[in-house]
């Protein structure tokens, strides 16, 4: 889906948080460009030591993202960004 229909269905919300905006753009960005989506993951040291030298390495992200409550907490987690490495 296109960067602009993805901010447009935002618009049609009562209230929508500057940060779903950049969220969507941020998203959209490291998705068009795989390069840049690793590169800012090995800058930001969250991937294993065997996958930051895989220059091979490629990774989707999604936005709003509801994961499952994890143990011993009340809440599901409703991130705003998620990445998941493709193999």
């Amino acid at each position: 889906m296109s960067l602009f229909n993805t901010l447009l269905r935002r618009l049609h919300h009562e209230s929508i948080p500057e940060e779903d905006f950049f969220t969507e753009i941020v998203a959209y960005l490291l998705n068009a460009d795989p390069q840049l989506a690793c590169a800012w993951l090995r800058k930001c040291k969250v991937l294993e030591s065997d996958q930051a030298q895989d220059e091979n390495l490629r990774v989707r992200v999604t936005t709003q993202v509801n994961l499952q409550r994890l143990k011993d907490h009340d809440h599901d987690c409703d991130t705003r960004i998620g990445v998941t490495q493709l193999r």
